[in-house]
């Protein structure tokens, strides 16, 4: 599962890495990794870890002002467990 929301200029990425039972399973120490670019695919967070917030469940929220460009900022999103290497994409739009 993944949820990311967008309000007041505060932008919140939630993370679930199920195993493959679909139960939540806890990362790597250091993982998962969050990338974000701006819309003009200038790195503004690069490969920083998600603090874990229950079994599997991570949590990234960056500061994004006023000030930030408006428009799509792309994110990559780098999971390691014991078992495997995973990424996820996806993006966000900044009003």
């Amino acid at each position: 599962m993944e949820r990311s929301v967008l309000g007041q200029h505060e932008y919140v990425h939630i993370i679930n890495e199920p195993d493959a039972d679909g139960l939540n399973q806890n990362c790597d120490t250091g993982y998962p990794k969050i990338t974000l670019w701006d819309p003009a695919g200038v790195v503004m967070v690069n490969a920083v870890a998600m603090s874990n917030i229950a079994d599997g469940e991570y949590i990234y929220q960056p500061a994004i002002t006023t000030g930030h460009p408006k428009g799509t900022w792309p994110w990559k999103v780098e999971l390691q467990t014991s078992s495997k290497i995973s990424y996820r994409n996806g993006s966000f739009e900044v009003l």
